[in-house]
C-alpha cells in the first residue's frame, strides 16, 4: 500500500487532470491525502467532489502556511509504508506507483527516484487549443541503479536526483524522522531535499518517467520575481542541516555544486530583480555570491575567472548555464589548433575543458545540458 499526497493551492484549472492521474493509478492499492492550503477559487469544491466519489480520497483544508507544512499534515495523516508527493497542478504517469512500488520492494531503499518529464503549456490563440511540448528529463544514475551510503559516489546523488519533493517514493518511517522545512516560503524543497537524500541509506532508481511537471503556470511561486529572495533564505537553511550534523566538510563539494547551480537557475530567472539594490543594502545577487564565499572558502564566482573558448563560438548555451553574466568571454578562432575547448584561468590556476564531444552532438535534452554544466564546474571548481 503506498499514500500519494497531493498538495494544493488555487489550482482550479489544472487539479481534474492531477487528481484524475492518481485515481487511475495502475496500481489502485492506494490512499489519496489532498492538503487544500486554503485555496480562494474552485479548487477545494473540485477536491470534495472527487472525495465524495473516491473513498480512497481524504480531503483536508488547513490555513496557508506554505507548501512544507501542507506536506507535513499530509505525511503524518499517511497510513503506509510508502508515500509519495504530487503537486496540483502537475500529474503522474499511470504506472508511476507500481514502478517506484516494485523498485521499492526488490531494494528496501529509502528512497526511489525516477525521470520526469519537463511540460510547457501554451494556447494556440486562432484556435484556442492547448499546445503540450514535453521534455524528458533523464537522472543520471548509476549502472546499477541503487546507491548505498557507504559507496564513494553516494555523496553526490543529492546533485543528481534533483531538489524536488516530488518525482520520489519515500519510505514513511523514514521520512517521518526528517519532515519537511516549515518554512512559508519558495524553493522550501531546496532547503530539505538534499539533506533527505543524503542522510538515508539506500536510494533506487526507476529507468522511466514517473511525473509531469508543469514549468510555465503562470501562478506559480517559483515565477514570482518577489520570491526569488527566498533562495538566499532556502540555501541558509539547508546549510544549517549539514552544519548541526556536522558533516558539511564532508560533503563540501557536492554542496558547493548544488547551491551554486541554485544560485545559477535563479539568477538566470530573475537576474534583473536580483541585481536591484535598495538603499543602503547590497543586492541580492551580491548576498548570495557573499553567502557562497563566507560559507566556502576560497570559493571564486566563475564569472570573475578568465575564460576563452576555442573554435566553439556556438557554445554560449552551454556558457549561460555555467555563468551568470558571459559578458567576458572572448571566442576566439584558432586555425592552427582546431580542437574545442574551454579555457578558465585566474592568478592562482588554469583549466582546460574539452568541448569536442559535445559541440559535435545536438543538445536537446535539458539533463544533458546540465550534465555537461556540472561535470565543468566540478572539473573547474570543486
Amino acid at each position: 500500500m503506498v499514500s500519494v499526497v497531493v498538495v494544493v493551492y488555487n489550482v482550479e484549472k489544472y487539479i481534474e487532470r492531477c487528481l484524475d492521474s492518481v485515481k487511475t493509478q495502475s496500481f489502485d492499492e492506494i490512499e489519496i491525502i489532498v492538503v487544500d492550503s486554503n485555496s480562494t477559487d474552485r479548487t477545494g469544491e473540485i477536491c470534495r467532489e472527487y472525495a465524495k466519489k473516491d473513498s480512497r480520497i481524504i480531503y483536508v483544508r488547513k490555513i496557508n502556511e506554505g507548501p512544507g507544512l501542507a506536506r507535513n499534515l499530509g505525511l503524518q495523516m499517511s497510513k503506509y509504508t510508502y508515500v509519495t508527493f504530487v503537486d496540483g497542478d502537475d500529474w503522474l504517469e499511470r504506472d508511476a506507483v507500481m514502478d517506484m512500488k516494485r523498485r521499492a520492494d526488490e531494494t528496501r531503499a529509502d528512497i526511489i527516484v525516477g525521470d520526469i518529464w519537463y511540460v510547457h503549456e501554451n494556447y494556440v490563440d486562432k484556435q484556442k487549443e492547448l499546445d503540450i511540448e514535453k521534455h524528458y528529463s533523464k537522472i543520471r544514475f548509476t549502472e546499477s541503479g541503487v546507491v548505498e551510503n557507504i559507496s564513494k559516489e553516494f555523496k553526490y546523488q543529492m546533485n543528481i536526483c534533483r531538489t524536488f519533493t516530488w518525482g520520489k517514493l519515500y519510505r514513511r518511517e523514514y521520512l517521518l524522522e526528517i519532515g519537511f522545512e516549515q518554512g512559508a516560503y519558495a524553493y522550501e524543497d531546496v532547503a530539505t531535499v538534499p539533506y533527505i537524500l543524503a542522510a538515508c541509506k539506500m536510494i533506487a532508481y526507476v529507468n522511466k518517467p514517473v511525473y509531469n511537471y508543469l514549468r510555465n503556470r503562470d501562478t506559480s511561486i517559483v515565477n514570482d520575481e518577489k520570491k526569488a529572495r527566498d533562495m538566499l533564505i532556502a540555501l541558509e537553511a539547508l546549510y544549517k542541516k549539514f552544519n548541526d550534523e556536522g558533516v558539511v566538510t564532508h560533503y563540501s563539494n557536492p554542496l558547493k555544486r548544488l547551491m551554486w547551480g541554485q544560485i545559477r537557475f535563479v539568477c538566470l530567472k530573475h537576474l534583473s530583480s536580483m541585481k536591484r539594490i535598495g538603499k543602503g543594502e547590497s543586492s541580492l545577487y551580491e548576498k548570495l555570491i557573499g553567502f557562497m564565499e563566507d560559507k566556502f572558502n576560497g570559493f571564486m564566482v566563475p564569472d570573475q575567472c578568465n575564460i576563452k573558448v576555442h573554435n566553439a563560438p556556438n557554445a554560449e548555451s552551454i556558457l549561460r548555464n555555467i555563468l551568470i553574466d558571459t559578458s567576458n568571454v572572448r571566442y576566439i578562432c584558432d586555425d592552427t589548433n582546431k580542437r574545442k575547448y574551454i579555457l578558465v584561468a585566474n592568478e592562482t590556476f588554469e583549466r582546460e575543458y574539452s568541448l569536442d564531444e559535445m559541440m559535435e552532438q545536438k543538445i536537446e535534452d535539458e539533463s544533458v545540458m546540465w550534465h555537461i554544466v556540472d561535470d565543468i564546474f566540478d572539473k573547474i571548481w570543486c
